[in-house]
Order: structure tokens, then C-alpha cells, then sequence
């Protein structure tokens, strides 16, 4: 019985974790893989925070501009940044970091209708089979990386856009080291309902959240304390950022896939397997079969949600800068970064 609470409760973090990334695919595309795109897209502009939107173009391999910061002291480059890290190349493999198995969890913003999308919401979900150890990996949509296959740089939240799962991999695995073998891509409409399902979760709010929500004003506040949360609540929660960060929401989606996972292990997640089943298979574009499901839990049998760690790319790991087209992005402080990556992912 133990063994089997141990495999639903990895299953639900994996689920969990998709749901909260908070994304909108139409339920038309509900289980088939992206296939590569036949053309080069169309670059458009995505917002950002705290500059106004401003379309992204990325500077030719002969033009060496003088990049400005904001506001952090920390120097910057100044010239074109090169593949890899600025001016290192490729990152190196992180040791040990394939034989674990490697989820790629991604929001979209998709809309029906529309061709194009960013995935907004990263997280690396990263199980050790061999010790049970679980890392949970949160990586801000503004972060500037080189697209491999494009021979530029961008936002990591377009390489899903511009060449499907095979660039957003080679883009992970060259500018950090890390390969996913799969990826989850879901729809936040599906959260809710999942919440709801689970009899809510109970959420602590370190400090006090005041943003706009739906039907009920621009200032609609929670906390401190721990709060009950339901599917709409828990929605809200998980997406809220004009008062805050990207970075305090993806510690927020964290807390929530944690949440989760301790109310499946307080109920009979045996008995609520069906239902969490359904909520998968009609909420996510993935290239996981399954077989790759059943193979992967098959490997549960340490698996320890109380060793599950939460991981957040932020400054000082990352730093703003601003390209010389006047776009706010993130680049990487490659020793710090890579410090973080090789804790989590050698666990």
C-alpha cells in the first residue's frame, strides 16, 4: 500500500505541476505532440515587466553593441552575446543529470485560433530514481538564451514556438547543461477543476497578495495566514504578478504543486486516481506515452514527497539586462547558475 501512495503521489506532482503552470491550449490539441514548425516564425512582441512591450529583435553576429543595465551594479557584457554563455560556448553536461528522469512542465498562452503562443511558465521537474530525490526547477520566461538550431538569441519563452520540443531541448541542454526527455505543455482551465476535486488545499501565504481578480475588483487581497483555497482561488493565486513578480509566481505555483501533493497523501489517492487520470488526459499536449508513464512510475518506489526541493532562477543567478533594441531580458550569471543546477540535479 505504501509502495502504491508512493507512485500516485509521484503521479500527482507530475500532474500538479503541469496544471499550475497556468497556460491556454484549446481542448482540440489535448494529447498530440507539437510537431516542428515547416516555416521560421514570426518573431511578436511578448510583455514584459517593467517596460512597456517592445518586439524583440535579435542583433546580427557582426553588430557588437554596448548593452546598459538596470538597475543592478553588476557589469554586463559588452559585446554580442556568444553561444552558450557569454562567451563560453555550449555549457558543459551537468554530471549525472540524464540518469535521473527530466520533465519539462510549460504554460502556454496559446488562445483558440491563434498559431502563435509563448510558454510563460518553465519548470524542470527532475526525479532520482535512485534516491527518491525530487527537484523542482523554475526558470523565468524572460531568461535570454541562444536558439541552437536558429543560431540566435531570444527569450526562452519562444523556443517552444519556433521549433517544438526537439529546440526547447537543445536550447536547455546548451545554454544550462540539462536534457528533458520529455515534456507536458497544459492548460490552466483543467486547475481549477483538479483543485476542486481534491476538496481545495490549503495554502500559507507569508505575506499579505493584493491584485485585480475577475468579479471581484482590482483590489482583492489574501493573507497572511494560511488560507483554504478553492479551484478559482488557487487559480488566481497561481497567476497573480502586476502587484508582485515573475519570480514570487513561480515560487507561488510551487507552493501550490506542494499543496497538492500533501492533500492527495492526507485522502485515499488510490480512490481519486480515476478521476486525476481523466483531468490529465484532457488537459495536456505531451509526448509522454503510456507506456513512458508506467515505465516511469514503475521507478517511484523511493520516491519521498517530503525530499521533493524547490529551485528559482533569480537575481543574483540572473540578471537584467537591456538588449540594444531596448527589451528587458535575464541573463544568466553562469557560476551561480550553474552552482544551483548541479545542487538540484545531483541530489
Amino acid at each position: 500500500m505504501l509502495a502504491s501512495r508512493r507512485i500516485v503521489s509521484l503521479s500527482l506532482l507530475i500532474v500538479a505541476a503541469l496544471l499550475v503552470s497556468g497556460c491556454s491550449l484549446p481542448l482540440t490539441s489535448l494529447l498530440t505532440p507539437l510537431p516542428p514548425p515547416t516555416t521560421t516564425p514570426t518573431v511578436t512582441p511578448t510583455p514584459f515587466q517593467p517596460l512597456p512591450p517592445t518586439a524583440v529583435y535579435l542583433p546580427t553576429p557582426t553588430f557588437t553593441p554596448t548593452p546598459t543595465i538596470t538597475p543592478s551594479p553588476t557589469p554586463v557584457p559588452t559585446a554580442t552575446p556568444q553561444p552558450g554563455t557569454f562567451g563560453a560556448g555550449p555549457a558543459s553536461p551537468i554530471p549525472h543529470a540524464d540518469e535521473r528522469i527530466n520533465i519539462m512542465l510549460l504554460g502556454s498562452d496559446r488562445r483558440p485560433g491563434h498559431a502563435d503562443f509563448r510558454t510563460d511558465a518553465f519548470m524542470l521537474l527532475s526525479y532520482n530514481p535512485q534516491t527518491g530525490a525530487t527537484s523542482l526547477i523554475s526558470i523565468p520566461r524572460d531568461t535570454y538564451v541562444y536558439l541552437p538550431a536558429l543560431k540566435r538569441w531570444h527569450r526562452i519563452n519562444t523556443a517552444m514556438e519556433f521549433g517544438g520540443f526537439p529546440l526547447l531541448a537543445d536550447t536547455l541542454a546548451y545554454n544550462f547543461g540539462v536534457r528533458p526527455q520529455h515534456f507536458v505543455m497544459v492548460d490552466f482551465q483543467g486547475f481549477a477543476t483538479l483543485v476542486d476535486r481534491l476538496g481545495g488545499v490549503d495554502i500559507y501565504v507569508p505575506r499579505q497578495l493584493c491584485d485585480r481578480r475577475t468579479h471581484y475588483g482590482d483590489h482583492y487581497c489574501i493573507g497572511p495566514g494560511t488560507v483554504h483555497m478553492d479551484g478559482s482561488l488557487a487559480l488566481w493565486y497561481a497567476r497573480s504578478r502586476k502587484t508582485t513578480s515573475d519570480f514570487d509566481r513561480a515560487s507561488r505555483q510551487q507552493a501550490l504543486v506542494l499543496a497538492m501533493t500533501r492533500k492527495l497523501l492526507s485522502l485515499n489517492g488510490l480512490a481519486r486516481a480515476p478521476q486525476l487520470y481523466t483531468a490529465y488526459r484532457n488537459i495536456v499536449t505531451t509526448d509522454i506515452s503510456l507506456s513512458d508513464l508506467t515505465a516511469m512510475l514503475l521507478q517511484a518506489r523511493h520516491f519521498d514527497p517530503n525530499a521533493i526541493r524547490t529551485y528559482l532562477l533569480k537575481p543574483p543567478a540572473l540578471r537584467p539586462w537591456i538588449t540594444p533594441q531596448g527589451s528587458y531580458v535575464l541573463i544568466q550569471n553562469y557560476p551561480q547558475v550553474r552552482a544551483l543546477l548541479e545542487e538540484a540535479l545531483q541530489r
